[in-house]
């Protein structure tokens, strides 16, 4: 059995936009952190440094044992959700989705299969696999947005303000919804926000930046 923390960060140092602090964190499996802090103190940095989108200016980054730096984002065990949506608007949510599959080596009705079961495991109905990112609310765009991180299936989630549009009740029913899906698969959340409350009702461990 592995004894190693799902994610071990050992004197990061960001390249942008503070370089007099490093960070340093152990988290296992089934944990969450969350990352508090103003605007621009480079929570959202740190997210993209950990999944491979920024180079770090020093430190290390450890998944189970083995040091990630270096390699690219998509041979990191991790996927990451954005403030932004990810889906393409001259696509139909299933089109989209299915982009998040394209290493998978299921053939395509398994995909469609997969991607069904989790929008309906994040409340959505099969009819909105038809719909275009327009069509959607708030709360719609963001549960299938997740669905997109989540298909991927990797150990490690990051979360970089993915609710952060959205009103306190929609928020507190993704997070609950999000908590629950975590503890099914012993995810490994980090999660930036604004909202130290729902940080503090959320996570195991809390990091201030």
């Amino acid at each position: 059995m592995n004894s190693f923390p799902s994610l071990l960060v050992d004197e990061l140092v960001l390249m942008r936009p503070e370089r007099d602090r490093s960070y340093s964190f152990t988290l296992t499996a089934g944990e969450w952190l969350g990352i508090v802090g103003p605007s621009g103190i480079g929570k959202s940095s740190l997210l993209h440094t950990l999944v491979g989108l920024l180079p770090p200016l020093g430190g290390r980054v450890l998944v189970e044992g083995g040091n990630v730096l270096g390699l690219a984002p998509h041979k990191r065990e991790m996927s990451i959700v954005f403030q932004h949506s990810m889906l393409l608007g001259h696509l139909t949510v299933g089109k989209s989705l299915l982009l998040a599959l394209h290493d998978s080596r299921l053939g395509r009705g398994e995909k469609q299969q997969k991607i069904a079961e989790h929008l309906a495991m994040l409340s959505l109905a099969k009819e909105f696999l038809r719909r275009y990112p327009d069509e959607l609310s708030g709360g719609e765009l963001a549960r299938c947005n997740l669905a997109g991180a989540l298909l991927r299936e990797k150990k490690i989630l990051l979360l970089d303000e993915p609710f952060a549009a959205l009103n306190e009740s929609l928020r507190t029913e993704l997070g609950d919804l999000l908590k629950k899906l975590q503890k099914e698969r012993q995810l490994t959340i980090l999660a930036v926000t604004h909202q130290r409350e729902e940080a503090e009702r959320l996570s195991t461990q809390l990091l201030s930046c």
